[in-house]
């Protein structure tokens, strides 16, 4: 199918707004993805006091903290909110991508066209 000027830049248009909505959930995604990391690491901190006051021995009590974070869902939160934000990023290349390929065919079409 052939496209002229006018339908390129719709979908130049189109890719734009694509790639600003996805630039903004970005913001939202990196925060969350941060406060994740914050919550895990503070009950990172609290497991391995807890453990340290039942003297757990030292070589063993990472570990079990880490355990008892799984076992409390906090690492599968920090981790699919960092899957979030890693597939966000994806999806603004291949936005970027698209748009540099209509790009492209813009240009194109201006030359022929003249």
């Amino acid at each position: 199918m052939a496209f002229n000027l006018i339908q390129v830049a719709a979908k130049l248009e189109g890719c734009q707004d694509s790639l600003q909505k996805r630039c903004s959930e970005l913001d939202k995604t990196g925060k969350e993805k941060v406060e994740a990391m914050v919550e895990y690491d503070k009950e990172l901190a609290i497991a391995l006091e807890q453990l340290k006051a039942q003297e757990v021995p030292v070589t063993v009590r990472k570990d079990r903290a880490k355990g008892i974070l799984a076992t409390n869902g906090v690492t599968l939160r920090q981790g699919m909110a960092d899957i979030r934000y890693e597939g966000l990023k994806i999806k603004i290349k291949a936005a970027e991508a698209a748009m540099n390929a209509w790009q492209t065919y813009y240009r194109y079409l201006d030359t022929t066209v003249r």
